[in-house]
C-alpha cells in the first residue's frame, strides 16, 4: 500500500502518459490558431501559455513561443522583447538567440544582429556544422 503511494505521487510530477494540458497543450492550441491565420487569438493563448509552468519533462519549455509568433507576424521589436525576456530566463537556448539575431536584422538594427550571431556561434562552438542556423549564422558575420 505504502509503496503504491509513493509510485502514485512519483508518477504525478510530470505528464509522461497522461493526455497533454498545460503549457504543452496552450501552445499547441496557439500554433494551430496561426497556422489558421487567427493570428490574435494565438497571441492570446501564447500569453496565457507563458502564465503557466514550463513543462519539466520536455525539451522544450516554449518560453519563447509568443516571440516566435510576433516575428513570424513581422512584429520584430516586440519579438525582440520577447526573445530578451526569454533568454534572461533561460539563457542557454541558443535557438532563441539565433532569432533574436535575426529579428535584429530584420528590424535594420545590424550590430545588434552581428552580436547576437557572435554569441550564439560562441554559445554553439561544438554544434554540428551542417545545422542550418549554424551555417546561416556563420555566413552572416562574413
Amino acid at each position: 500500500m505504502e509503496a503504491e503511494a509513493q509510485m502514485g505521487s512519483r508518477m504525478s510530477m510530470n505528464d509522461r502518459g497522461h493526455r497533454m494540458q498545460g503549457r504543452s497543450k496552450i501552445v499547441l492550441m496557439g500554433r494551430l490558431a496561426m497556422a489558421q491565420g487567427r493570428s490574435g487569438q494565438a497571441l492570446g493563448l501564447f500569453r496565457q501559455a507563458l502564465e503557466e509552468n514550463a513543462p519539466v519533462y520536455s525539451l522544450d519549455w516554449f518560453e519563447d513561443c509568443l516571440g516566435d509568433a510576433l516575428f513570424e507576424l513581422g512584429r520584430y521589436p516586440e519579438a525582440e522583447a520577447e526573445y530578451i525576456r526569454a533568454l534572461t530566463k533561460f539563457p542557454g537556448v541558443g535557438l532563441t538567440r539565433y532569432r533574436l539575431a535575426v529579428a535584429y536584422e530584420r528590424a535594420g538594427k545590424p550590430a545588434m544582429a552581428q552580436a547576437e550571431y557572435r554569441r550564439f556561434l560562441e554559445e554553439w562552438n561544438t554544434a554540428d556544422h551542417g545545422i542550418s542556423e549554424v551555417a546561416a549564422a556563420k555566413s552572416r558575420l562574413r
